[in-house]
C-alpha cells in the first residue's frame, strides 16, 4: 500500500509568512496600523485596521504581492523594488517585532463591540499570530529545504507560473532572478546555523536536496526557466517584437549566469554540512523537540488537542473503518476481488474535473465561472514534487486557476480521479474560489490553516469515491481503505516525532497491518522525519470535518443537510476547528429557529 501525498502548494511568499512572518520596512506596522478607537467607530476602524494589515503583509516582498494580487494598484498598494523575503537573522527578528506590533494593535479592539463576522476575524487573527510568535521561539527547528517541499523546489514552480500582465511584471521577474544568489546565500546561512545548533537534516535528506539543486542547475536549451519565460513573453501583447527579443536575451543570460550557478553553489555548500547531523531520529530526541512538535501539530491541524490525544482519535477512526470494511467483505464475498480489479475508465483529467463539478451540485453550493488549467509537472521537478498540487489564485482574479499533476506519481485512473477531486472540485480550487466569492477578508488570505485546507481536500477526496460511478459498497471500501492508509502515516508521525520511535519500532507498528518490508518502512520513516506533522494536517483535518459533520447531524437532525453543512464551512473560510464549530453551531441554530417560526 502506498500513500498518495498531496501538496496544497501555497505561494512561496505565504509559506514564508507561515514560517517567519512578514519583512517590511522598519517600523511600518507600528506607523501604518495604529488607530484610535471609540465605541461608535469600532467596526469601521476595525475594517480599516484589517485593510492596512493586509496591504502591509501583501507588499512585504515581490512574490507575496504578485501571487496575492493581480492588480495591486486597484487595491491602493504600490509596488516596491523587486525583492525576495528577507531570510537573514535580522529579517527574522524584524518579523517577530512586526507580528508583536500587529497583535498589540489587534488586542486594542474590543471584540464585544464588533460585528459577529468581525469577531470571527478577530479571534482567527489573534489565534494565528499568537501561535506564530510561539513558533518563532523555535525558528531553527524549521526546515526551509525539506527535500520534497522546500524553498528550492517551490521557487521554480512559482517562477514558471509568474504571470506577465504588464511590462513592470517582466522587469520585476528579471530583477528577482538577479537576486537569487543573495536569497540562496541567506537560506544557506540559516541551514548553517541549524547545523551549528545540532539541528541539521540527515545526510539522506541532504543528498536529495543536493541532487535536486544539481539537476535543476544543469544548463539546457529547454530548461524550465527558459522555456516558460519564452512562452509567456511571446504571448505578451503589450510588448513589441524588439522588446520581446531583448527580454528573452536578458532572461537567458540571467538564468545561465546567476540562477543556475546559484543552485549549483547551494548544492556545493550543502555538501559541506553532510556529516553534521547529530540526531538521526525524530524531534522527540532533540532538546525542546517535543514542545516544538506540539506547537507544530497545533499549527498543522488547527486543533488544540495534544499529540497523544490525536493519536487516540486516529486509532479509534482506524478501528472503526476497519470494522466497516470487515462487515462489507462478510456481506459480499465478491467485494475483495472487485476492489483489487477495479478500473476507472476515464483517463483525461480535464474531463474528470468537469465530471466532478457536475457531480457535487446536490451536496455542495454551485460554483460557476471558475476556470482551471491542468498542467503536467515539468520533467526537472517530477522526481521531487508531490503527485499533484494547486496554486492558490490571486484574490482579485480567482476565476483562473492552475492545477499541476505528476503522472510519475499517480497510479492509475482512479488515483488520478480522486487526486483531481482533492485539488480541484470539490477540493482546494473549489474551496478557495467559494471562500473568496463569499467575501473572505483579504487579510485572511495571507494566513495559513493547513488543517482546514488540507483537511477539507482530504474530506472531499474521500467523498469523491462515491462520484466515480461504482456501487456504494465498493466505493465505501475504497474510501475506508484510503482512510486507514492515511491513519497509519499519521500515527507514525506522532510515534516518530513525539513518542521517539526508531526505525525498528516503526517497522513493528506497520507490521501489525501487513507492511513488513524493512526497506519500505525505512523510506516512510525518512519521509516523515523530513517533514514533521505533515501527514497530520491531512488526516486530523479530515477527522475534524468528519467529527463536526456527525456532531451537527446529531444535534440538528431536522435541519441538517450536507449542502448546508458545506455551505457554512465555505462561508466561514479557513480558521481553527474550535472557531469553525462555533460558526456551525450558530448557523444551524438559526436554521432551526427559522424552521420552528
Amino acid at each position: 500500500m502506498t500513500l498518495r501525498k498531496k501538496c496544497f502548494l501555497l505561494s512561496l511568499s505565504l509559506v514564508l509568512l507561515i514560517f517567519i512572518g512578514g519583512c517590511g520596512e522598519e517600523g511600518s506596522l507600528g506607523e501604518v496600523l495604529t488607530f484610535p478607537s471609540t465605541r461608535q467607530e469600532e467596526t469601521v476602524l476595525f475594517d480599516e485596521f484589517l485593510d492596512a494589515a493586509f496591504a502591509n503583509l501583501a507588499s512585504q516582498d515581490t512574490l507575496s504581492l504578485h501571487f496575492t494580487l493581480r492588480d495591486p494598484a486597484a487595491s491602493g498598494i504600490a509596488r516596491k523594488d523587486a525583492a525576495f523575503a528577507d531570510l537573514s537573522a535580522g529579517g527574522i527578528e524584524k518579523s517577530r517585532r512586526d507580528m508583536e506590533s500587529l497583535l498589540t494593535q489587534l488586542e486594542s479592539f474590543s471584540p464585544g463591540r464588533l460585528t459577529d463576522r468581525q469577531w470571527l476575524v478577530y479571534d482567527t487573527l489573534k489565534e494565528y499570530l499568537t501561535l506564530q510568535l510561539d513558533l518563532l521561539e523555535y525558528t531553527c527547528y524549521e526546515e526551509l529545504l525539506s527535500p520534497s517541499s522546500g524553498l528550492h523546489v517551490d521557487l521554480p514552480i512559482l517562477l514558471s507560473e509568474y504571470v506577465f500582465s504588464d511590462k513592470q511584471d517582466v522587469e520585476d521577474y528579471l530583477a528577482l532572478l538577479d537576486k537569487v544568489d543573495i536569497y540562496f546565500s541567506n537560506i544557506f546561512s540559516y541551514e548553517k546555523e541549524k547545523s551549528d545548533l545540532g539541528l541539521a537534516m540527515n545526510d539522506g535528506a541532504m543528498d536529495q536536496v543536493i541532487s535536486f539543486c544539481n539537476t535543476f542547475g544543469t544548463e539546457s536549451e529547454e530548461h524550465l526557466l527558459l522555456a516558460s519565460f519564452r512562452r509567456k513573453i511571446m504571448e505578451a501583447d503589450f510588448l513589441t517584437d524588439l522588446e520581446k527579443e531583448k527580454y528573452i536575451d536578458t532572461n537567458e543570460n540571467t538564468v545561465r549566469d546567476k540562477v543556475l550557478p546559484s543552485y549549483r553553489a547551494l548544492a556545493e555548500k550543502m555538501e559541506t554540512l553532510k556529516g553534521t547531523c547529530v540526531n538521526e531520529e525524530g524531534l522527540a530526541h532533540v532538546s525542546g523537540g517535543k514542545d516544538y512538535y506540539t506547537l507544530l501539530v497545533r499549527q498543522a491541524t488547527g486543533t488544540k488537542d495534544a499529540p497523544l490525544m490525536l493519536s487516540y482519535r486516529i486509532r479509534q477512526q482506524r478501528e472503526t473503518d476497519m470494522g466497516i470494511m470487515t462487515s462489507l467483505f462478510a456481506a459480499d464475498p465478491t467485494l475483495a476481488s472487485r476492489c483489487a480489479g477495479y478500473q476507472y475508465e476515464q483517463s483525461d483529467p480535464e474531463l474528470m474535473l468537469a465530471s466532478l463539478q457536475q457531480a457535487i451540485t446536490k451536496d455542495f453550493p454551485a460554483c460557476s465561472g471558475a476556470f482551471a488549467s491542468i498542467s503536467v509537472v515539468d520533467d526537472y521537478l517530477a522526481p521531487y514534487t508531490a503527485p499533484a498540487f494547486y496554486l492558490v489564485a490571486p484574490i482579485d482574479d480567482y476565476q483562473d486557476n492552475v492545477i499541476y499533476y505528476n503522472p510519475s506519481k499517480v497510479s492509475g485512473n482512479l488515483d488520478l480521479f480522486t487526486t483531481i477531486a482533492h485539488e480541484g472540485f470539490p477540493g482546494h480550487l473549489y474551496q478557495t474560489v467559494m471562500s473568496y466569492s463569499y467575501g473572505l477578508e483579504n487579510v485572511r488570505s495571507m494566513l495559513s490553516f493547513p488543517g482546514f485546507t488540507e483537511g477539507w481536500a482530504t474530506y472531499v477526496e474521500m467523498i469523491s469515491y462515491h462520484y466515480a460511478g461504482m456501487d456504494e459498497s465498493l466505493a465505501t471500501v475504497l474510501e475506508k481503505n484510503y482512510s486507514v492508509i492515511l491513519s497509519l502515516y499519521a500515527t507514525a508521525d506522532i510515534g516518530i516525532h513525539y513518542r521517539g520511535w526508531d526505525v525498528a519500532q516503526t517497522l513493528s507498528f506497520f507490521s501489525e497491518y501487513g507492511i513488513s518490508d524493512r526497506e519500505v518502512v525505512e523510506e516512510i520513516y525518512q519521509m516523515i522525519l523530513s517533514d514533521p506533522a505533515n501527514y497530520l494536517k491531512y488526516y486530523v483535518g479530515y477527522l475534524s470535518f468528519l467529527s463536526l459533520r456527525q456532531e451537527m447531524a446529531a444535534k440538528y437532525p431536522d435541519t441538517f443537510t450536507l449542502y448546508e453543512f458545506h455551505k457554512c464551512i465555505l462561508e466561514t473560510g479557513p480558521t481553527s476547528f474550535d472557531l469553525l464549530e462555533e460558526e456551525l453551531d450558530d448557523y444551524f441554530s438559526r436554521l432551526a429557529a427559522e424552521a420552528a417560526a
